[in-house]
């Protein structure tokens, strides 16, 4: 869904912003209990180089910043985002995209077999000690895998996922 806002009474929503500069463009994605509080689940970061940048020194793989509430181990959890979040770090855990490395004129990253098909689509994200905590990718032209563990749930790797096919 992009823009607009939530009217449900249950359930869950994602909401699009996007700002674009000449040197950057960010796509910004939150996941929304669709209560009347409309609560923040996860807010998922994407950084981009502009267009006049991809053109001069090519598409550069996708970075992502995933932000999750720092207590959170289930969808169930009432452990929600705080509004102030860029002032309250300790309120968040804040994952990132592992950069892949460049070998024979692609770039790549080691699924230890879990993704067998070459994709823009593929991503994992770690935390800062470079533990990976959500791994996604192709497997055939319509299968994919998705692994997660703690901090994530459920719905909140399943959203990281539905941005990627956004962009």
């Amino acid at each position: 869904v992009k823009g607009g806002s939530a009217r449900r009474k249950s359930g869950l929503a994602i909401f699009a912003a996007k700002s674009e500069t000449a040197a950057t463009s960010t796509v910004s994605y939150t996941l929304l209990n669709a209560n009347k509080d409309k609560d923040k689940l996860a807010v998922y970061i994407y950084d981009a180089p502009g267009l006049v940048t991809q053109w001069r020194e090519g598409q550069p793989p996708r970075k992502l910043r995933a932000i999750l509430a720092s207590g959170q181990s289930n969808c169930g959890d009432t452990t929600v985002i705080p509004d102030d979040w860029t002032k309250r770090q300790e309120a968040v855990v804040e994952l990132k995209t592992k950069e892949p490395f460049f070998d024979v004129g692609q770039y790549r990253l080691n699924f230890r077999g879990r993704v067998t098909v070459p994709s823009v689509k593929n991503f994992q994200l770690e935390d800062d000690e470079g533990k990976v905590l959500l791994q996604f990718g192709r497997v055939s032209d319509h299968k994919f895998h998705l692994d997660f563990c703690h901090p994530f749930c459920p719905a909140t790797a399943f959203a990281a996922v539905l941005t990627q096919f956004d962009i």
